[in-house]
């Protein structure tokens, strides 16, 4: 009850001085611009258990594109000048390298051909508060929008070998590790033109830059299939379930001091930076009119 008339009282406080009160939603693709690869000591990596294989250096890890779904809220306090508020849903496409291992003598793929297959993705929530800048011609808006972002969710790491059954024991193996990280920040912005449908709906499109990148700082096993087993049991010491990512990298197989705390890996960046578009529908729920306007 509280609730509701806080946001009455706030409904009446923002009309009372504002130009209008909409909502939007919409969808859009950016393409994603690779980062640069940060140098880190080499090193020779020790696979154990977990069987992680890739590179202890700080890689680059870049998806190739990103969709969003969002949802916003705007508020004009004047009719060229407003504020916006979007909470979007954004899926960056799977990333992936495969491996395929060759016979020496002949250059050609092993029979039964013998790869590693690194794929990621990833399920991320952002908030985006951003400043509007708008100019009116007729029926259509030209806009300007600029803001911040703050980012978490969780990015995927599935590691899928595949061998010759007929040479090697474990014929498949799957693995997959969730990576989790802080809150990211970062900052975007768009240029965007808008269409009345009606008096209420308008269609919009925006032309975005971002720039954004996420950080693991903590990765977990939940899944880890070889031969046909359940390897999830085996070995239940941090050190086969969980990955600490810093500016450390450290590995031990038989420690059981060092079993006990989570593997030690080197940072890595995956660039969620790039440039898209995005296509809307805008509804505006209040709107000052002209004979008010002019008063």
């Amino acid at each position: 009850m509280k609730n509701s008339i806080l946001l009455i009282m706030l409904s009446i406080g923002l009309s009372s001085f504002g130009q209008s009160i909409y909502g939007s939603i919409s969808g859009g693709m950016q393409n994603i611009i690779p980062i640069q690869e940060i140098s880190a000591p080499m090193v020779n990596t020790i696979y154990n258990m977990t069987q992680v294989n890739y590179s202890t250096t700080q890689p680059k890890k870049s998806f190739r594109h990103l969709y969003s779904a969002d949802v916003s809220f705007g508020h004009m306090i004047h009719k060229n000048i407003g504020y916006e508020l979007s909470i979007s849903y954004l899926r960056p496409t799977t990333y992936y390298n495969e491996l395929i291992v060759y016979n020496n003598q002949t250059g050609e793929p092993w029979e039964g051909t013998t790869f590693v297959e690194d794929r990621h993705s990833g399920h991320l929530f952002r908030l985006n508060p951003k400043v509007v800048l708008n100019t009116d011609f007729n029926k259509i808006s030209m806009y300007m929008k600029m803001g911040f972002l703050a980012m978490m969710g969780k990015l995927q790491y599935h590691q899928y070998t595949t061998s010759d059954a007929s040479r090697f024991n474990d014929a498949q193996t799957s693995m997959i590790y969730e990576y989790e990280g802080n809150v990211s920040f970062g900052f975007n912005g768009c240029i965007g033109a808008s269409k009345k449908l009606s008096n209420n709906m308008a269609l919009f499109i925006e032309l975005t830059a971002a720039h954004q990148n996420f950080s693991p700082t903590f990765g977990q096993r939940t899944h880890h299939i070889q031969g046909g087993t359940d390897q999830m049991a085996y070995g239940t010491t941090p050190y086969y379930h969980e990955i600490i990512f810093g500016d450390v990298y450290e590995t031990s197989l038989n420690s059981p001091e060092s079993n006990d705390n989570p593997q030690k890996f080197y940072s890595r960046n995956y660039s969620l930076s790039g440039y898209g578009i995005t296509l809307g529908i805008t509804y505006t729920f209040w709107e000052k009119k002209e004979e008010d306007i002019k008063k």
